[in-house]
């Protein structure tokens, strides 16, 4: 009797291994995105946050963990009296910001160099305040805050250089 069951275990090993190969190769090539497999908890590209220029922006998924945020026209934060947003700590950030006495201004700060408008140089106002373990965008110092407006933050894993901080500020604000 144990030789009459053999060849069907065989059969479901054999198929169960096929499977598993061909799952494999079907991530490897992209034809089943990974992300079905193991649902990612970021937000689609495509989910609308906003529906008018003056909505509030209320915390969603991982990403903004302030109590809310007023966005203008879809696109860039509006920092007041006591709003901020707390962010994962880079090492380089860049980002544009404007309030009453200046007009749209890019900075970079690439691993502890200054860069204004794509030229080495301090910034006359560095609206993102960093603890040491987190960064808080819209905050000048610990309880200080920032009354203005910002757009384009990025943050990066490691330094970039002169050439890559002029290219982001020809590209101007997205």
């Amino acid at each position: 009797m144990i030789n009459q069951i053999r060849p069907i275990i065989f059969w479901v090993i054999g198929i169960g291994v096929l499977a598993f190969i061909i799952l494999i190769l079907s991530i490897i090539f992209n034809v089943i995105p990974s992300d079905s497999i193991s649902p990612s908890t970021t937000i689609p590209n495509n989910k609308t946050i906003l529906s008018e220029s003056t909505d509030t922006l209320s915390p969603i998924g991982s990403g903004i963990t302030s109590s809310e945020v007023k966005a203008n026209n879809d696109t860039w934060i509006k920092c007041t009296t006591d709003d901020f947003v707390e962010s994962e700590r880079y090492d380089t950030i860049s980002f544009w910001y404007k309030n009453d006495t200046v007009d749209w201004t890019f900075v970079v700060n690439s691993s502890g160099t200054l860069y204004v408008n794509a030229t080495l140089g301090t910034p006359n106002l560095f609206p993102v305040y960093d603890d040491g373990s987190k960064m808080f965008l819209c905050k000048t110092g610990a309880s200080t805050f920032f009354n203005g407006s910002m757009d384009d933050f990025r943050g990066y894993a490691s330094s970039i250089d002169a050439k890559l901080v002029n290219l982001t500020y020809l590209g101007g604000r997205l």
